[in-house]
């Protein structure tokens, strides 16, 4: 989509010959390959790095079609949500 849009903006800046407003074209998608590199930089070296939890296991949730595990998450999440106001009720 936003190809599109680049395009139709070059499209009536040629035929105003307005040249100087196509740097803008030129310029727009290098920030965004710029965004994407970064983004792709910060997703591997977070994927080198191990990942260690003090949570214990009971507190993860399970997101398969089991029952067990939907009455699991069940029980985490109302325990987590009664903490929470527990904690904001309490001065």
């Amino acid at each position: 989509m936003l190809t599109g849009l680049g395009a139709y903006y070059a499209m009536v800046c040629l035929q105003n010959k307005e040249y100087k407003k196509l740097s803008f074209i030129i310029i727009a998608p290098s920030s965004g390959w710029a965004s994407l590199c970064t983004i792709i930089i910060r997703y591997l070296t977070a994927r080198s790095i191990p990942i260690t939890c003090a949570l214990p296991k009971d507190y993860f949730l399970y997101f398969t079609p089991h029952l067990a595990h939907w009455k699991h998450n069940y029980y985490v999440c109302v325990e987590l949500l009664y903490e929470a106001v527990v904690t904001l009720a309490s001065p």
